[in-house]
């Protein structure tokens, strides 16, 4: 099951507003 990129976008806009702001910093340099 692929994800489309608006489905990713949503589901990273959705985890980056619970996330502190350092920890999705780190997990953004994991994914790169």
């Amino acid at each position: 099951d692929k994800l489309s990129d608006k489905e990713i976008d949503s589901v990273l806009a959705y985890i980056k507003s619970y996330w502190p702001k350092d920890k999705y910093d780190h997990q953004i340099k994991l994914s790169e």
